[in-house]
Order: C-alpha cells, then structure tokens, then sequence
C-alpha cells in the first residue's frame, strides 16, 4: 500500500510540472512601450526641459533620478536612483520602454558613450538599450556649438557626431534667457509717474527718444534717473 505522505508528494510534483509548463507555454507580451528619461545632474530651465520632453516624447514618461540629478518632474513619474537595488530596477525598467532619453549629461558623459565604455552605470544603460535596439535619445541644454578647429567646442561637435552616427537622436530645448527690457520712445510725465507707483528708480529710453520737460523735471522730484 502506497503511503499518503507519498501521494501528496506525487501530486505536487505533477502539479507544479503542468504549471511550469503552462508558463511556459504562455504567450507573452514583451512589446515595448513608453519613455524613460535619466536625469543625472543639474537641469537648467526644468520648466522648459519638461515641457520639450512632453512635446518631443509625448506624456508616457517615466523619470529617473540617478545619484546627482537635480529635477523636479512636473506631472511624470519618477524614482531616485540610490543604490544596486534601483539600478537593477532602472535597468529593467529600460528594456521595458521603447524610448530612453539621456536628460542634459555632462559632456565627459557623452564622450564616454560615444567611445563605447560602459563601465559607468548609466553609460551601460545607453549603450545597452541601445543594443537592444531601443531608440536612444540625448537632450542637450545647448546649440551643437560650430566653431575653430582645436577649441573645446569643436571637441563637443565631434562628440555629438560620433552619437549621431551610432544612431542616437540628438535634440536641444533652450535655456530661459535675459529678459528683454523694453525702450521706450517717448517719455513723459507719466512714464515717470508709472515708475514711481512701481517702486523704480530709473525709466529706460531708447538712444533717440523724446523726452519732455515736464518728465525731467517730475523725474528730478521723484530722483528717477532717465537712461538712454
């Protein structure tokens, strides 16, 4: 007679062959889909840099934040990349999505990809999604700089070729500027009372404007300065 404990044990056994069998047997879904942004130091403009990744890579974002980073993310999930755990996880996370976006890298980060050293994390990360035949994509603070041979930036311009060439997508968005100061033409008595109920100390005319007597006297008063 066969004893229970024995049964049981047959049974799971023939249990758990099927089941590993139906798994493998399943069909699986392994289309890519989405976007992952790495961010791995400081962002200028997040505002802008957020609203061009949106408007480039459409809302299905995904943001990491490895070790320096420096971005706050508006309306995008995102993970701070701490330790080995989350790198394993980011690099999981990468052969699930059909898009990764390096996010304003340092140029000796560029330069490592683009000789095809993988030793540091991220750089690995690139070059293997981009093995796997992902579309890879650089978004740069800046303008591909076009100047005199020998100079650092001619350096940059190689740099960006070489990723070109090995099929990375390279975009700009650009960095928030100085804000123009509108010049004025005609100053009068008002311009010069406008400046005072704004808390300024001087109005800004352009080189040829019309200045009236009545405002360089108001102006004197008030110790506005007038400047050309």
């Amino acid at each position: 007679m066969v004893q229970t404990d024995n049964w049981d044990e047959l049974v799971r056994s023939i249990v758990d062959s099927v089941l590993n069998r139906i798994e493998r047997e399943r069909p699986r879904d392994e289309h890519v889909v989405g976007t992952l942004a790495l961010f791995t130091t400081y962002v200028p403009s997040p505002k802008t840099a957020n609203e061009k990744l949106v408007s480039l890579y459409g809302e299905d974002i995904e943001c990491a934040l490895h070790e320096d980073a420096d971005f706050e993310p508006f309306g995008l999930e995102a993970m701070r990349i701490e330790d080995k755990s989350d790198e394993k996880l980011l690099l999981q996370k990468a052969a699930s999505k059909g898009r990764i976006v390096l996010v304003t890298p340092k140029i000796n980060l560029l330069k490592r990809i683009a000789d095809g050293d993988d030793d540091g994390f991220i750089e690995h990360v690139m070059l293997r999604s981009l093995l796997w035949g992902r579309k890879v994509c650089i978004l740069l603070d800046f303008n591909t700089p076009k100047f005199k041979r020998g100079t650092f930036f001619e350096k940059i311009g190689d740099v960006i070729d070489s990723l070109t060439s090995m099929g990375i997508q390279v975009a700009q968005y650009d960095c928030a500027g100085e804000k123009e100061v509108a010049t004025l033409t005609l100053v009068t008595e008002n311009e010069i009372e406008q400046a005072r109920r704004d808390g300024k100390n001087s109005v800004v005319c352009a080189a040829d404007a019309i200045v009236t007597p009545l405002a360089r006297e108001r102006a004197a008063e008030l110790n506005i300065s007038i400047d050309r």
